[in-house]
């Protein structure tokens, strides 16, 4: 409980300062830029117009835009520059954070403006102020309320927005929420949820009280508050420079999917980290496939568990019919070893590949055994799966080699597949081999007899940074190889999915029964 309440709290502090900097930020870009579209009407449609078709993206897309654009400019800035900043992590959370802030503020400045009473223009005027003078005694104070709710409304959209920084490697309450519903977690979930609402609760108040101050110029109560937002703001930008200009040299990143599996695996590599080596461990939670893949060829990881099939056909991009078991698991380890100057540390000795699965019960009433065997019924049958499948290799060749298709295709969250099947929601999901709710509701494996899924040997890599400048890490994870059944991992996935232990007590598992061994 301890150690949860300190990730809680770290987390926190990270959401918080993520959402204080990119306000502060887009603040200082759309109050100026809102007072000049308000002088220059030709630009005021294109400027709005614009801020208005950031907001439409998708806050999720519009962070996941972030990386390959900022790895663009990395790449010319090193060619160019000989500096390399990184793509992930707080960088481009921050970046759209602040586009998405931009709107409301921008919008509130300029309508802030434009209904200042035209009888109070004329009177400055008369009175022979300069065009700053109007714009600092007369415009921005009278335009100030309606300012005040732009920024109010941008403040709860960043603080909501930032729980998504996740999936791009940036800290936030995020990562509390992600793995709790990955792993079936819901105080987790819900302290998550809660501690962000909080915080946007909070912050909402804060600036509501900071608005009456200055509507009742009770001057007091503004200076307090100024001073508070000084102070916070004050530690944030010190132990922000401080991380940047003093990193811990000693500090690995382990990158994980998201999912269980991939938590529990991360536990695992920082365990044996921390116990064996002097480093310290941080893990970069619910990342996608290409980002980690990415983030360790450019240094920015350090450790991740890959599988070969996803490096086949996502990062290869191989089109076609894969190769044998062998040869894939060659072709892959060369790849990634000779053309991108990584590691192969251990391949830990069990697969996770997609499969379709049904219950016994309905497979053995139509006398299923084998995906051949399911072509005959599946036009009325209808197929559970996750996000991707349907866009990805397997489903292609699963659809011109066996000629096979589903009455309908339900697309929905991998955690609820197993219980949908398991009650006749659907009929056939497609599942993951070594998810331990396949002995749970007794789902039988379909049999692939013309290999249209490739392998998917799980593999640890390491990145040339860590195999160069730390090889006692190499060392110590080769440890790993082909330690891992894939009956011991369906029991570590089952113990988190199904009898409510965290990741940390599976990996301890695990670790106690790698101890035992000879």
């Amino acid at each position: 409980m301890k150690e949860q309440l300190l990730i809680l709290g770290s987390l926190f502090y990270s959401h918080l300062s993520l959402s204080l900097v990119a306000l502060l930020v887009g603040i200082l870009i759309s109050i100026p830029l809102g007072v000049w579209v308000s002088h220059q009407k030709r630009w005021q449609n294109l400027v709005l117009g614009f801020s208005g078709v950031i907001q439409t993206i998708p806050g999720l897309a519009l962070l996941a835009i972030m990386v390959p654009i900022l790895g663009t400019v990395s790449d010319w800035s090193e060619t160019n520059f000989n500096y390399k900043f990184s793509s992930i992590g707080t960088l481009p959370a921050l970046l759209a954070l602040i586009l998405y802030s931009l709107l409301p503020i921008l919008r509130n400045t300029v309508t802030g403006i434009a209904g200042i009473d035209e009888d109070l223009i004329e009177a400055a005027d008369a009175v022979g102020m300069t065009p700053k003078q109007k714009l600092f005694k007369v415009e921005l104070i009278m335009a100030m309320p309606v300012i005040f709710a732009g920024i109010r409304t941008a403040t709860i959209w960043v603080i909501g927005l930032a729980t998504l920084a996740t999936p791009v490697g940036a800290p936030s309450l995020g990562n509390i929420i992600f793995s709790g519903l990955q792993t079936k977690n819901y105080p987790l979930v819900f302290a998550g949820c809660i501690a962000a609402a909080l915080l946007a609760i909070f912050f909402d108040s804060l600036m509501g009280l900071l608005e009456k101050a200055w509507q009742k110029r009770k001057w007091n109560t503004l200076k307090v508050i100024l001073c508070f937002f000084i102070l916070l703001y004050s530690f944030i930008f010190y132990k922000g420079s401080k991380d940047i200009f003093f990193k811990d040299e000693n500090k690995i990143i382990v990158g994980t999917k998201a999912f269980t599996e991939q938590y529990i695996l991360g536990d695992i590599i920082k365990m044996i980290v921390q116990e064996k080596t002097p480093y310290k461990v941080d893990i970069r939670k619910s990342l996608g496939s290409n980002l980690l893949f990415d983030a360790l060829r450019n240094d920015q990881i350090d450790i991740y568990v890959t599988y070969s099939g996803t490096i086949w056909s996502t990062v290869m991009k191989e089109k076609g019919l894969p190769p044998s078991s062998k040869a894939l698991l060659s072709k892959v380890t060369d790849y990634v070893e000779k053309k991108h100057n990584l590691k192969v540390a251990a391949r830990l000795g069990f697969e996770n590949k997609y499969a379709f699965a049904m219950t016994r019960k309905k497979a053995s009433e139509l006398g299923i055994k084998t995906i051949d065997d399911l072509k005959k019924f599946a036009g009325d049958l209808k197929l559970g799966t996750d996000y991707v499948f349907l866009d990805r290799l397997e489903w292609k060749n699963i659809r011109g080699l066996y000629k096979i298709d589903f009455q309908k295709k339900i697309v929905m969250d991998p955690t609820l597949m197993y219980e949908s099947v398991h009650d006749n929601q659907v009929d056939v999901i497609t599942a993951y081999t070594s998810d331990g709710r396949i002995k749970k509701y007794d789902l039988l494996i379909l049999k692939d007899k013309k290999k249209a899924i490739p392998s998917y040997h799980t593999m640890l890599l390491l990145s040339q940074r860590a195999v160069t400048k730390r090889p006692l890490l190499l060392k110590e994870l080769k440890k790993l190889d082909q330690s891992i059944t894939l009956e011991i991992m369906q029991d570590l996935n089952f113990l988190v999915d199904e009898k409510g232990k965290s990741t940390k007590e599976a990996a301890k598992t695990f670790l106690s029964i790698l101890k035992k061994r000879p």
